[in-house]
Parts: C-alpha cells; structure tokens; sequence
C-alpha cells in the first residue's frame, strides 16, 4: 500500500511540474529536501531550471548515484531549516517564477519549523507556488512504530489533522488545489481506496497546492 501512495504522491507533483514547466515564463523549480529524487528527468520539457536541494550527506551521495549532466538541473546543498539558499534565490533567480515543492519532508520538521518555513517563503517569494504533503497524526503514530521509518534514524514529528487552520498560517497563502490519497487512481488503490472514508487516515493524508498572492 505505502508504494501505491508513494507512487500517487509523486505523479501528484510531476503533473504539477510539468504544468508549471507550461504555463510559466522563466519557470524554476526547487525541490526541498530533495533526496533522491529524479523529477528532472521526468518533467523536464526543455524549458527552465530545476533546483535539487538537501542536506551535505544525501548531495554527496546523490552526485556519486545521480551525476548531473544538464545545466538547467542543478545541486544545492543546503537545509530547509536555514535561509542561506533563500538568499542565493533571490539573487541568483530575481523576477522568475518558482515553484517550491516538499515532498516527503515537512512530516519530519516540528510543527513550529514548518510554520517558520511557510512564513519566510511567503514573506519573500511573492508570486511563487509552494506544494507539498502531510501526514496525520495517526498515520504519523503508525509509520513510526511499525513501518520502514522506525528502522532508520528518523521521526514523523509534525502530524497534521486536515481542519483547514493551514490555510490561515498566512495572509498571503492563497489555496489553489488539495489532493487526498485514497481518492486518487482508486482503480491503483483496489478495496484500500475505502480507508479515505476513515477520517483519521483518508482525510488526513493529503497534497496541498498554495500560492502567495502579491
């Protein structure tokens, strides 16, 4: 099930992607905590940069598994939890449109850095697109105790209750799409497309699709 919802979780931003890729002049995507992730490959359209940023550790591993051979498809390093890459944003990309996304990763901040996160982007990067998932509580309390993450040093640390109190994190946070796992490709999701019918799992695990107005 979890490759099911892993596999639903990134055709969700690739389409987005290669949407952004479209419709947008001078588009430049930026992937926070990026991982191992190959997007570029699979959106690209020939038409803008693509940023692919994390932490010293997984970058050198990602150059030596995924060396970059396109010059629109670049490696930061760099931590969410900083404001360096920001800068260099700002500086290096004045005036384009972006589209930040977080796949995987805000689960794993404490509640008050993913706020400060939201903040700082939508204090400075007027007009952009922000998207990224989150897990709820339960799901958060599950994956932790019984699946893969429970074997790795990590922790699902912020759960997050769909009650639409993240839409009001921010004035300038303008909602543009949310998306719920167990209600997408269900024909993929076979019986276990019922669980988006269980509050505490299907109601919680979502994609959220934000803009910052001006």
């Amino acid at each position: 099930m979890m490759r099911v919802g892993t596999a639903v979780r990134v055709r969700y931003f690739d389409d987005l992607t290669r949407a952004f890729l479209q419709d947008r002049e001078n588009p430049v995507i930026v992937q926070l905590g990026c991982g191992l992730d190959t997007r570029f490959s699979r959106t690209d359209s020939g038409k803008g940069v693509q940023i692919n940023m994390d932490l010293p550790e997984v970058m050198r591993l990602r150059q030596e598994l995924l060396p970059q051979t396109d010059e629109r498809c670049l490696d930061w390093t760099g931590s969410i939890l900083e404001r360096d890459w920001m800068h260099r944003l700002q500086q290096d990309y004045a005036g384009r449109n972006i589209l930040f996304i977080a796949e995987g990763v805000l689960m794993y901040l404490r509640e008050e850095e993913v706020r400060s996160l939201l903040r700082d982007l939508a204090d400075n990067f007027s007009g952009a697109h922000i998207a990224f998932d989150t897990a709820g509580n339960f799901v958060c309390k599950k994956m932790n105790k019984n699946s893969a993450v429970s074997k790795l040093n990590a922790e699902m640390t912020w759960g997050y209750d769909h009650d639409g109190s993240l839409d009001k994190w921010h004035p300038r946070l303008r909602r543009l799409d949310m998306a719920f796992y167990f209600n997408r490709f269900r024909q993929r999701w076979g019986l276990s497309c019922l669980m988006h019918y269980f509050p505490p799992l299907g109601k919680a695990s979502l994609m959220h699709y934000f803009a910052i107005a001006g």
